[in-house]
């Protein structure tokens, strides 16, 4: 059964108070685009405090996610070829020091998203 509300800490509490067991998938979807992203985090507890005390837009970048194990997803995708790039150049040598800084400083060779 797919539920395309607004997001809200009310609205996930409503729907999940409904689930009758863990076998559920947190999805986001960008009305504009209509692009559909999974959020899943160690376990459904977990997922559910995502959904419940993080915001939209933290949630659809992934910020959840920790810098390493975003730049080893992103290695283990370029080995499987789904993306392009070559695994064995990744290397991230800097990563942003501040909240307002979107650029990496000196990112050494690779592909980056």
């Amino acid at each position: 059964m797919v539920y395309d509300i607004p997001f809200s800490a009310d609205n996930v509490t409503k729907l999940f108070g409904k689930v009758e067991n863990d076998n559920v998938m947190f999805m986001l979807k960008d009305l504009r685009t209509s692009e559909a992203r999974e959020v899943k985090w160690s376990s459904v507890k977990g997922t559910l405090d995502l959904f419940m005390h993080k915001s939209f837009d933290y949630l659809w970048s992934a910020s959840y996610i920790p810098l390493p194990v975003k730049m080893e997803l992103r290695q283990e995708a370029i080995a499987q070829g789904l993306i392009g790039g070559v695994a064995s150049y990744y290397n991230m040598q800097q990563a942003p020091t501040s909240s307002t800084s979107n650029a990496v400083k000196d990112p050494g060779q690779g592909t980056y998203l």
